[in-house]
């Protein structure tokens, strides 16, 4: 939607509502940002940016009209998230309700009950933080691989597995962010090789993610590197192939992206703000 308004602002009509446009487009711009702040690092003074281009293109379109406390809220996110080095959805801690109900549903008396039901969250979460890392790199839910999968693993890596153990997984954990089989994926292009065309100006390079395993409890991946054509207002335009197969060490992975498939191979990808 925010590329189809880039192109509408180009034409006569596009001219006629160039504030309304001008805002639409700025507040798809700081809703991405704040998406990518719980993925990965995000300056708190590019939020802010965004955040203030927008209020500053709605007034310029709208006045006061529609104008909210939400609107001025908006401008404490970033000084929040550069104090606490995050943002914290609402909509994750009413999910956590469900476990202050586990702890009250079964008691049969009111002695002590306040002090119980908070020990017994606390301890809970407190087991939780330890048994889940969310912040390492690693495979979730990783098991022996299949016949066919282990094939494939050794023909990119080599014979010499002996005495190695692999596992294998759908699911890898970066950043505090769950990666799938079959993602599109943004990953540095330091440290592999990789074909002069499938490298960008952001330093990045565009791969689709095939299998995701370890060796000896160390990540890797198995990705597909595509070719890089263009780049313009936060869009890579890639050709997608399947030629360029290469086994990664997971932590050069840095994020998935959203993208969108087209005729004669090509693909769009909307390219996070720390790699725009």
């Amino acid at each position: 939607m925010r590329s189809y308004f880039h192109i509408v602002a180009s034409t006569p009509i596009g001219e006629r509502f160039h504030h309304e446009i001008a805002s639409f487009i700025s507040v798809c711009d700081a809703v991405e940002t704040l998406q990518y702040t719980s993925r990965m690092h995000i300056a708190p003074q590019l939020l802010e940016d965004r955040i203030f281009q927008h209020l500053k293109n709605y007034q310029l379109a709208y006045g006061t009209v529609g104008w909210v406390w939400k609107h001025h809220a908006s401008i404490h996110l970033a000084s929040q998230m550069k104090r606490h080095g995050a943002l914290y959805s609402c909509f994750t801690h009413e999910r956590r309700h469900k476990l202050i109900r586990k702890y009250t549903n079964d008691r049969k008396t009111l002695v002590s009950y306040d002090l119980g039901v908070v020990e017994d969250c606390l301890v809970q979460q407190l087991h939780d933080t330890r048994v889940v890392d969310v912040l390492r790199t690693g495979l979730i839910d990783a098991r022996d691989p299949s016949q066919n999968k282990l094939k494939a693993i050794q023909a990119i890596e080599g014979d010499n597995l002996l005495n190695t153990e692999i596992k294998s997984s759908i699911l890898l954990s970066i950043n505090a962010a769950r990666i799938k089989r079959g993602d599109i994926v943004i990953m540095e292009t330091s440290h592999v090789d990789i074909p002069l065309d499938a490298k960008s100006p952001m330093n990045v390079c565009f791969a689709e993610l095939w299998f995701i395993y370890s060796l000896d409890h160390a990540p890797k991946a198995c990705v597909s590197i595509w070719k890089y054509i263009s780049y313009a207002r936060g869009l890579a335009k890639v050709q997608m192939r399947e030629s360029v197969l290469v086994s990664i060490s997971a932590n050069l992975i840095k994020c998935s992206v959203v993208y969108k498939r087209s005729h004669n191979e090509m693909c769009t990808i909307s390219v996070p703000p720390p790699y725009q």
